[in-house]
């Protein structure tokens, strides 16, 4: 099993590739247009033990796989008016999920909370546009 993940997010307005390998809270910004690494960049960020879910349980039983110990610590990248959003594994109850904004050198600017009943689909030109959960009814 492969536990290390893969996420990016590319800004058409310059060219930068942003990407995320591993399980630790890096970046990774690729100029595609010079065909070069621009900046790599990290913070310090406390890790979460890894949760399993329900669903993981049957797969460990019957196959073993090797244990994941942390949860990893960026679960997603969006780019907002050239700066890079980092989707970290952080969520609070009332607060919602925490979000960290990176600039393209990979100075860091800002964090926030975004609470909503769903997940954070696309951030452009000051907007943000969320994907919400639909609440079934029960007769």
């Amino acid at each position: 099993m492969d536990w290390d993940p893969y996420l990016y997010a590319f800004n058409p307005a310059d060219g930068s590739l942003y990407v995320s390998h591993t399980c630790e809270y890096k970046v990774v910004r690729a100029d595609l247009l010079k065909r070069k690494i621009a900046a790599s960049f990290t913070r310090e960020y406390p890790r979460f033990r890894y949760s399993m879910p329900d669903y993981m349980k049957a797969i460990y039983e019957k196959v073993n796989p090797p244990k994941k110990d942390f949860e990893n610590d960026i679960s997603a990248l969006f780019v907002c008016d050239n700066n890079v959003w980092v989707k970290t594994s952080t969520t609070v109850k009332d607060k919602g999920m925490l979000f960290d904004v990176f600039d393209p050198q990979g100075r860091f600017l800002d964090s926030f909370y975004l609470n909503v009943d769903g997940s954070l689909a696309l951030a452009s030109s000051g907007f943000i546009y969320v994907t919400e959960k639909t609440r079934t009814r029960t007769s």
